[in-house]
C-alpha cells in the first residue's frame, strides 16, 4: 500500500500555516511543559487531585460519585465542570494508566493552553476574518499577560485557572460557528458544530451559561439587523434568511448544546444550594472607560492592542460586515458586563439569586478574545486598504505603502510592548519545580508521599492526614492522586465548588475528621514530638485522638458495622437511645446520602462541628437560604455533618449514585449526541436533516417579524412582572427607603444605595463612607411596631480584608415614639475591622416609630453598608 505523499498546494498549505505557527508558538511558551513537567505553581495540584478522584469514581462504573479525601467529603464530578478533568484522564486512559498523573496533567494543560489560540484562529476564520488576522488574534491570546480573575497567562498559567480558559475558547468558536449557521446558504453540520462547542464550553466551566446567553442573544439580533439589509438588491448570498430560519437554527444549536451538557448541567443546577459563594463586584464602568482611553481594555493588555481593538469597533461600525459587527457586539456585550454599574443599573439579583454569586472580573476574561480578534481585524484592514485595481495611480499606491506601513508598524510596536509585559510577568517560564529556589525540597516531598502512603496502606481504620500552610499554599493538595491518602487542608481549598470546606485547624474540627497526623514545611532542627521527619518536612501526631466516622450525642450505644467511608455505605447499630439521641457522621451534607433505619428514610439535617449554632435542613439549602461564605473561611461553626434523630435498631447511609433525573439528563445528552452524528455523517442521517429542513421551511413561512416583537414584548413583561415583584419584596428594606427619598440622612460623609461585598455574596444595602473622627445619621420616620426587626451590618469584605488602619466603626441603633425626640439605644455595637456581616434584631413594642441608625468613626475605616428589614415601605413619609 502506497502512502498519500503531502500536499505541495500553496493553498493548502497557507491554510495549516496558521494552525502550525499557533502551535509551535504555544509549545514554545509552555515548554518544558509539552514533555510531561507539570506545573506546580498554585491550584495546579488542586486539579490533578480532582481528577484524580473522578477518575476513580469512573473506574469503578460512577458517572459521579462521592470522595472523603478532601475536608468531610466532596462530591466529585458533579459541581464543578468536568472537561478539563476529562483532558487530564484522557492520556493516562490511553496509556492503560503507564502515564503518571503528572505526566497525564501536563499533556492534558498542554492540550488545553494550545487550544486558546487554535479555536481563537478558526473562530477568526468563521466570523469572515483572513488568515493574517487569525493568526494575529490567536497569538495574541496565547501571549496574553492577563491579571487574576482577567485571563491570560497570569490566570491560566501562574494561578492554575485554566478550565475557564478552555471554556472561553470553545465559546468563541461555538459562536462564531453559530454566527455561520444563520447565514442561508449553512447546513446541518454547521448547527451540530454549533451545538457541539457551545455544550463542551458549558462542560468545561458553568461561566459559559451566561456567557453564552447574552453573546447568543447578540448574534441573533445582528442576524436578525442582517437580514432586514439583505432585503437590499445586491445583498450578498451569505446574509441570514428569513427570520424563521434564524429563530429555528438558533433554537436548534441551543437545544444540542444544553443536551449534549445535561448529564452534567441538570444534577449541577439541581444542587446549586450546595455550591460555595464568590460574589465579587467588577470595576466601576467610569473607571473601564477611563482605562480603555488610557490604553489599557484590560490589565497588562499593551496600548496598541487596545488601540488596534477600538479602530476595529470603528470599522465595524462603518463597514457592512456581519461576521466583524457581531465580533464587536460581542465583545461590548461582555465587557459592559464586567462592570458594577451595569449590575446594579440591570438589577440582575431580581432575574435570579445566582447573579449574587458570580465574580464578575471573569466577564473580562471572557470578553478579551473579542478585543484580540477586532485588533486583528484592524490590521487586516489596514493590510488590505486600496486593493489593486485597473484604476491603481500613483497616489493609489502611496496609499496602499503607508497603510501597509501602518499595519506592520502597529504588529512590531505592539509586539514589543507583548514582549516588554511577557518578560516583566514571567511569561514562558511556568514554574515546574514545586518549591523554586528549595530543589532539594522535591525530593524531600516525595519522601513524604512514599511514608503517607505507606502509613495508608497498614492502616487499621479510616483516618485523616492535615496539612498546615498558608492559605493560599497548595504546594501538598497532589497527595491523595500520587499518594492516595485523604488529605485536609488547613486553609483554602481552591478548583472545588462544594459549600462545606472548613478551613479551621481547632482541635475540634480535626478530631471530627478523624485526622492522625499533622504535617507541615518546617525547616530547623527536629522537635521531640515529631513522628517523622523528611527534609524540611515534619509530621507530628494530631493534637486528639481522632473520632470515628459517626457517633451519638445523648443516651445510647453506637456500634459501627462498617466504618470506612471508602468501603462503601456506613452501617451500625444504635441502642438504647432515648428522646434527645442524635447521631452525627464525619460526613458533609449533600443531598445525596440517604440515611435510613429499617427500611425507612430518616430526615437528617446538617449541624456545626462545633459550637450551638443552628441547623440547617435540606429544604433551607435548595431555597437558597444559605447562600454565602466568609471573606476568611469556614471555622467549623457553620451547618456542615449530617445528623439526624433515630431510635433503636440498625442503620445505614448509602450514596445515591443515580437518581430518575439524573437518568433522564444523561438520555437527554445521549440523544443530542447521537442527533450530532446524525447530522454531521454523511450519507446517513438523511431522514433527519429533510425532517430539520422541513420544520425550517415551516418556520421560514409562518414566523414573520411581528411575532419576533411579540415575543420580546411577552419576554420583556414576564421580566419586568419577576422585577417588580423582587422591588415590593424588598420595598420594605432600608436601602429602598433611601432610595424612594423616604430616610433623612445628616452628618459628614457619603451615604448612598447600591451593591456591597459581604460573606462573599452581592447584597444591596445602604452604602457607607463616614469620614474619619466624624457621623453620620438616617433616620427612617414611621417605621411600625409589634414585631422583630431585622438586618445586618459590614465593611466591604475586599477592604476589610486589606485594611491595616486601627480606626473603628460604632454602629448605634434607636427609636423614638413617631414625632418626638425621646430616643432610646435598641443595638449598638463597634463594628470588627474583619470582614463579615455582623446580624442584628430588636424587638420593638406596638405603635409607630422614628428609628435612627447612627455611625461613626473614630479614623480612618473601610467602606462598609447595612440593611435593615423595617416591615414597611415608608411611601407616607416625608
Amino acid at each position: 500500500m502506497q502512502l498519500p505523499r503531502p500536499s505541495r498546494d500553496p493553498a493548502a498549505l497557507a491554510a495549516w500555516a496558521p494552525g502550525l505557527l499557533l502551535v509551535a508558538l504555544g509549545l514554545a511558551l509552555l515548554w518544558p511543559v509539552p514533555l510531561g513537567h507539570m506545573p506546580l505553581s498554585a491550584d495546579h495540584t488542586v486539579h490533578l487531585s480532582r481528577a484524580a478522584l473522578w477518575a476513580r469514581e469512573l473506574s469503578a462504573g460512577h458517572l459521579r460519585g462521592w470522595s472523603p479525601h478532601w475536608a468531610f467529603g466532596v462530591p466529585v464530578g458533579e459541581l464543578y465542570p468536568v472537561l478539563g478533568d476529562v483532558l487530564v484522564i484522557l492520556p493516562r486512559a490511553l496509556t492503560l494508566g503507564a502515564a503518571p498523573w503528572p505526566v497525564a496533567y501536563a499533556l492534558g494543560f498542554t492540550v488545553a493552553f494550545l487550544i486558546q489560540g487554535l479555536a481563537l484562529a478558526r473562530a477568526a476564520r468563521l466570523w469572515g476574518l483572513g488568515p493574517l488576522a487569525a493568526t494575529l488574534a490567536g497569538a495574541l491570546v496565547l501571549a496574553d499577560v492577563g491579571q487574576y480573575r482577567e485571563g491570560g497567562w497570569i490566570y491560566t498559567v501562574t494561578y492554575g485557572v485554566w478550565p475557564q480558559t478552555l471554556a472561553t475558547a470553545l465559546s468563541w468558536w461555538g459562536l462564531a460557528a453559530l454566527h455561520r449557521a444563520l447565514r442561508a446558504q449553512a447546513g446541518a453540520r454547521e448547527l451540530a458544530r454549533a451545538g457541539a462547542l457551545l455544550g463542551a464550553a458549558v462542560l468545561a466551566h458553568p461561566m459559559t451559561l451566561p456567557v453564552a446567553a447574552l453573546a447568543g442573544g447578540v448574534i441573533v439580533a445582528v442576524a436578525l439587523a442582517d437580514r432586514r439589509r439583505s432585503a437590499a438588491p445586491g445583498s450578498a448570498a451569505s446574509e441570514p434568511g428569513p427570520v424563521g430560519v434564524t429563530l429555528w437554527r438558533a433554537g436548534v444549536v441551543a437545544a444540542l448544546a444544553l443536551g449534549l451538557a445535561a448529564w452534567w448541567l441538570v444534577p449541577m443546577l439541581a444542587h446549586r444550594g450546595w455550591m460555595a459563594s464568590y460574589g465579587w463586584l467588577g470595576p466601576p464602568l467610569r473607571a473601564m472607560v477611563h482605562r480603555a482611553l488610557a490604553g489599557q481594555l484590560a490589565d497588562h493588555v499593551p496600548a496598541t492592542v487596545t488601540a488596534l481593538a477600538l479602530v476595529g469597533i470603528g470599522i465595524a461600525i462603518l463597514r457592512r460586515d456581519p461576521g466583524l459587527r457581531a465580533v464587536a457586539a460581542t465583545f461590548l456585550a461582555l465587557w459592559l458586563l464586567a462592570s458594577a454599574d451595569l449590575y446594579w443599573t440591570l438589577r440582575l439579583d431580581h432575574l435570579s439569586a445566582g447573579f449574587q454569586h458570580i465574580q464578575y472580573q471573569r466577564f473580562l476574561a471572557s470578553a478579551k478574545p473579542g478585543a484580540f480578534l477586532l485588533a486583528a481585524a484592524a490590521v487586516e484592514a489596514l493590510w488590505r486598504a486600496f486593493p489593486r485595481g485597473a484604476s491603481d495611480g500613483r497616489a493609489r499606491r502611496a496609499l496602499r505603502g503607508l497603510a501597509r506601513a501602518v499595519a506592520v508598524g502597529a504588529v512590531v510596536y505592539g509586539g514589543a510592548q507583548q514582549v516588554r509585559l511577557a518578560r516583566e510577568n514571567r511569561v514562558g517560564r511556568p514554574q515546574i519545580r514545586r518549591f523554586p529556589g528549595h530543589p532539594q525540597r522535591d525530593a524531600d516531598y516525595g519522601a513524604l508521599l512514599r511514608w503517607m502512603g505507606a502509613r495508608w496502606a497498614e492502616r487499621d481504620g479510616f483516618f485523616r492526614f492535615v496539612a498546615r500552610a498558608p492559605r493560599n499554599a497548595h504546594w501538598f493538595m497532589d497527595a491523595p492522586a500520587l499518594a492516595g491518602t485523604p488529605v485536609y487542608k488547613v486553609g483554602f481549598t481552591p478548583g472545588d465548588n462544594f459549600v462545606h470546606k472548613p478551613e479551621s485547624a481547632r482541635p475540634e474540627v480535626l478530631r471530627a475528621l478523624g485526622a492522625r497526623y499533622v504535617f507541615s514545611l518546617r525547616p530547623g532542627r527536629p522537635a521531640a514530638s515529631e513522628v517523622a521527619r523528611m527534609g524540611d518536612f515534619a509530621v507530628f501526631p494530631a493534637p486528639r485522638p481522632p473520632r470515628p466516622v459517626a457517633w451519638l450525642d445523648g443516651p445510647g450505644t453506637l456500634e459501627l458495622t462498617q466504618a470506612d467511608p471508602l468501603a462503601g455505605p456506613i452501617r451500625g447499630r444504635v441502642e438504647g437511645a432515648g428522646d434527645g439521641s442524635r447521631l452525627v457522621f464525619a460526613v458533609a451534607g449533600y443531598p445525596r446520602w440517604e440515611l435510613r433505619q429499617a427500611g425507612q428514610v430518616v430526615p437528617w439535617v446538617e449541624v456545626p462541628v462545633w459550637g450551638d449554632g443552628p441547623s440547617a435542613r435540606p429544604e433551607d439549602r435548595r431555597a437558597g437560604k444559605l447562600r454565602g461564605g466568609k471573606a476568611h473561611g469556614d471555622d467549623g461553626s457553620e451547618p456542615t455533618l449530617i445528623a439526624a434523630r433515630v431510635a433503636d435498631g440498625e442503620f445505614e447511609l448509602r450514596y445515591r449514585y443515580w437518581t430518575a433525573r439524573d437518568v433522564l439528563a444523561l438520555l437527554a445528552s445521549v440523544l443530542a449526541l447521537g442527533l450530532c452524528g446524525a447530522l454531521v455523517a454523511r450519507g446517513r442521517g438523511a431522514r433527519l436533516r429533510g425532517a430539520l429542513a422541513a420544520a425550517e421551511a415551516t418556520c421560514a413561512r409562518r414566523v414573520r417579524p411581528v411575532h419576533v416583537v411579540l415575543f420580546l414584548l411577552v419576554l420583556a413583561g414576564a421580566v419586568g412582572v419577576r422585577a417588580a415583584a423582587a422591588s415590593r419584596a424588598e420595598a420594605s428594606h432600608a436601602f429602598a427607603w433611601l432610595r424612594r427619598g423616604a430616610a433623612k440622612v445628616r452628618g459628614a460623609g457619603r451615604v448612598s444605595v447600591g451593591p456591597l461585598k459581604a460573606d462573599m455574596t452581592i447584597f444591596p444595602a445602604v452604602r457607607l463612607a463616614p469620614r474619619p473622627q466624624g457621623a453620620l445619621t438616617l433616620v427612617f420616620p414611621g417605621v411600625p411596631g409589634g414585631g422583630t426587626v431585622t438586618g445586618w451590618i459590614a465593611p466591604d469584605d475586599d477592604a476589610a480584608k486589606a485594611w491595616r488602619g486601627r480606626g473603628r466603626l460604632q454602629v448605634r441603633v434607636e427609636a423614638a415614639p413617631a414625632g418626638t425626640d425621646a430616643f432610646h439605644t435598641l443595638w449598638a455595637a463597634t463594628l470588627p475591622r474583619r470582614p463579615g456581616r455582623t446580624m442584628l434584631a430588636f424587638d420593638l413594642p406596638e405603635g409607630t416609630f422614628d428609628l435612627r441608625v447612627k455611625v461613626a468613626a473614630d479614623g480612618p475605616v473601610p467602606p462598609a453598608g447595612f440593611d435593615l428589614d423595617l416591615g414597611a415601605e415608608g411611601e407616607g413619609a416625608p
